[in-house]
């Protein structure tokens, strides 16, 4: 299971197409968008204080949406034994975020992001390495403010 956690990290680089569905329940909001990303996966990082080094249970991935600039995130404690989870932090913001990762599965794994009052939950199932599918539902104090549906297609193959 772990290998496959590693080759996960593998295939997402490249360039995909998101076509998003964000539904606010607050205000009754949808919101439709569709943006290209390419993901490619960094050797270095100028900003050294905001992580200690690179090693074999790093990884880490520069997400680039032309209007939005780049988010990168780490992608770290990632083990070799039979644990299936991993830490998610992003790292050009001085305001860190960590999410939890877990694997259930070989195409589907589980985001998971908690504060005093938000619960930020991704569910991703990959159908192939070229197309994946994800739910993300947000609450706040335990009630649904917001639900997203994407799917993501690699043009790159």
């Amino acid at each position: 299971m772990t290998q496959t956690l590693n080759l996960l990290f593998k295939e997402i680089e490249g360039s995909w197409i998101y076509n998003q569905t964000f539904y606010c329940l607050i205000n009754k909001v949808i919101k439709i968008n569709k943006y290209k990303m390419n993901i490619i996966k960094l050797n270095s990082f100028e900003n050294q204080k905001n992580f200690n080094k690179f090693d074999k249970n790093n990884y880490i991935y520069e997400y680039g949406k032309p209007q939005q600039g780049k988010v990168i995130y780490k992608y770290k404690d990632i083990k070799y034994s039979k644990n299936t989870s991993c830490f998610i932090e992003r790292i050009d913001d001085p305001i860190s975020i960590k999410y939890n990762m877990q694997l259930y599965e070989k195409n589907y794994l589980k985001i998971n992001c908690k504060t005093e009052k938000i619960n930020y939950s991704e569910y991703i199932y990959a159908i192939n390495k070229n197309l994946r599918i994800s739910f993300i539902l947000v609450k706040k104090f335990n009630k649904c403010i917001a639900i997203s549906f994407t799917s993501q297609i690699k043009i790159n193959i």
